[in-house]
């Protein structure tokens, strides 16, 4: 293997290390994001039963609008870093090789933020 062509394996492999990177990042904001909407449900039930702290407990209408937000940006995160590692791809390889899993990966990954906030606000 010449040292182009080294050189040009190890830098495709960083960029889809960070890439995975950016789903990681991504996934992990949307699960943050479920968290917080979910305890909108426990502050709810908690309301219900303790009614003499009711009103010191936060909004679970905030919390559900938080966790919304969360999942969205994570949904957000995802496409900026699918976008940045294409971009990356055409600078390393010029005429970047195809991105199907690329789009497959990042497509799963904004599809699952599109259903958890549908499944959020329903």
């Amino acid at each position: 293997m010449s040292d182009r062509q080294a050189t040009w394996v190890r830098d495709h492999l960083a960029n889809e290390r960070t890439l995975l990177a950016w789903v990681r990042t991504a996934i992990a904001f949307m699960a943050f994001g479920l968290g917080i909407a979910k305890l909108s449900v426990l502050l709810a039930i908690h309301a219900l039963e303790q009614p003499a702290i009711a009103e010191s407990l936060p909004s679970a209408r905030v919390s559900q609008a938080v966790g919304v937000l969360l999942v969205a940006l994570g949904g957000l995160i995802a496409a900026v870093g699918a976008f940045q590692a294409r971009r990356w791809a055409r600078e390393i390889a010029g005429d970047p090789p195809s991105a199907g899993a690329l789009v497959f990966t990042i497509g799963v990954v904004i599809l699952m933020s599109v259903g958890l906030v549908l499944y959020l606000l329903a």
